[in-house]
């Protein structure tokens, strides 16, 4: 879920102020906000998307709730977190009624941490079930019937399922997610810079801060220091400030044909 916790009216927000995201990540903050969906929203953010996540995204002195109500309807691609205790926040259903309600539609993509499709959709009977039965103790029979329904047909939607013994690590299961949202939401890949690089950001801050007219910079230096990193890393920060860009290694046994298929296929 976007919060769990809404604190009162500060200030009011006009539409005009909201920034456009890529990703909303729904989640029950309790399950899954410190360990798995912090992480997912940093290899998002990696990747050059801008996801929403309450805690990181809400400025302060804005309406929490003005604030998530409008992004829910926005924003493009809904990654849905359904864990053990999801069904007991209405904020949470909430928001998933929504998703599955805007129109230009939402694209939900659920993610079922912890839980089966069958819990989700059965959530008196499965692993969901003591949260929705202490949700049933507190809302009327038809809100608890429309809130049945769209567990129904979010646990019907094709997601990723997780278990914490199954064969894949939790990074693989962000990893894939990663690479999904990038796909729909037409942004591809960052270049990867390999494990294990530190320091490169404030170098690379240093160059585009001192370089900002500069149409050609050069990177010049002995063999191993780190220069072709560099590079990359300059390169998924400028790309988007062009209407067009290609990466091209050229090494010294590089072929000048295949070199211009790249830049078209690229471009293309």
């Amino acid at each position: 879920m976007a919060s769990d916790v809404r604190p009162a009216n500060i200030l009011p927000v006009t539409e005009v102020e909201f920034e456009q995201y890529d990703v909303f990540l729904c989640h029950r903050g309790p399950d899954t906000k410190i360990a798995f969906v912090s992480y997912l929203y940093d290899r998002l953010e990696a990747a050059g998307m801008r996801p929403f996540l309450d805690c990181k995204s809400i400025g302060k002195g804005q309406d929490s709730q003005t604030c998530i109500d409008h992004v829910v309807k926005t924003t493009p691609i809904a990654l849905v977190i359904f864990s053990e205790n999801f069904a007991d926040s209405k904020w949470c259903l909430n928001e998933l009624e929504v998703m599955l309600d805007t129109d230009p539609g939402v694209k939900v993509l659920p993610v079922f941490y912890k839980v089966q499709p069958d819990d989700v959709g059965c959530p008196e009977k499965g692993r969901l079930s003591a949260a929705f039965d202490k949700l049933k103790l507190t809302h009327k029979e038809t809100t608890i019937k429309r809130w049945r329904d769209v567990l129904k047909r979010a646990s019907e939607l094709n997601g990723w399922v997780y278990e914490a013994a199954g064969p894949s690590p939790e990074p693989d299961l962000a990893k894939a997610i990663v690479r999904e949202v990038s796909e729909l939401a037409n942004k591809p890949l960052l270049l990867d810079v390999g494990d294990y690089v530190f320091g490169t950001k404030k170098v690379v801050d240093g160059i585009i801060q001192k370089h900002k007219e500069v149409s050609i910079l050069v990177l010049w230096g002995v063999g191993g220091i780190g220069k072709s990193t560099l590079a990359i890393e300059l390169y998924n920060r400028l790309r988007e400030t062009f209407a067009a860009s290609c990466y091209v290694d050229l090494k010294s046994y590089y072929h000048v044909e295949d070199s211009k298929k790249k830049v078209i296929r690229d471009k293309i």
